[in-house]
């Protein structure tokens, strides 16, 4: 895996070096490069990082727009189960209403429940 690269405190100290450079000897090239060439190269990150957070909000954006397409899809399940369940032809312990995925009436368990007695056990 790639190194990762901090960034802000690259783009920090870079800032810091390019204004002193600026101020201090603008003319001057060390080691082949000029203020103006490194001042350029901060440009090109800074429009390459408006395109990267332009891009990650698009890819927010859609996939917002994606969860509120499967919300809706799920209430559009719902409804369709609600509607097997109510028609005359089907209802809620079909075969269809079972392979929709759908608990059917006749495999529920009654939900009645029964306390079991506690018997006192005694050690005394």
């Amino acid at each position: 895996m790639a190194k990762r690269i901090d960034r802000k405190r690259i783009a920090a100290r870079a800032e810091v070096m390019n204004d002193a450079w600026k101020e201090g000897a603008p003319a001057v090239e060390f080691m082949g490069i000029t203020q103006t060439v490194m001042r350029g190269k901060m440009t090109a990150i800074d429009a390459k990082t408006q395109i990267v957070d332009d891009l990650r909000a698009q890819i927010k954006m859609a996939d917002d727009e994606l969860d509120d397409m499967y919300g809706d899809l799920d209430d559009t399940m719902v409804d369709v189960g609600s509607g097997v369940r109510g028609d005359k032809n089907f209802g809620d312990d079909s075969p269809l209403y079972g392979a929709m995925g759908f608990k059917r009436k006749s495999e529920r368990a009654s939900g009645l429940t029964r306390k079991k007695k506690v018997t006192p056990t005694g050690n005394a």
